[in-house]
């Protein structure tokens, strides 16, 4: 899918798109930068999870953080949180 697309799909603007790769909170679009990128389903799962840790009252500096830290991706600390709130109640971080 194109910027365009993205954008449309999450009510934000490209600028917001081009904030969340730098931050790597998505990876960087397939084919390189300008008129030739395009962004698959690894960047809307990785979408999907930013928005969840901001609904769930996690910090997004918190969690990119987080992952930092531990070296995984926000996807991964989305399963992570989903795993110990179903299990345990609790969240990750």
């Amino acid at each position: 899918m194109t910027m365009q697309d993205l954008c449309e799909r999450f009510n934000v603007s490209p600028r917001t798109i081009h904030d969340w790769v730098q931050r790597d909170i998505m990876p960087h679009p397939f084919g390189g930068r300008g008129p030739g990128a395009y962004y698959g389903q690894v960047h809307v799962e990785a979408i999907e999870a930013w928005l969840d840790h901001r609904h769930h009252f996690v910090s997004g500096k918190d969690a990119v953080a987080f992952c930092a830290e531990n070296g995984i991706t926000l996807r991964e600390y989305h399963l992570l949180r989903e795993r110990a709130v179903r299990d345990f109640g609790i969240g990750v971080a």
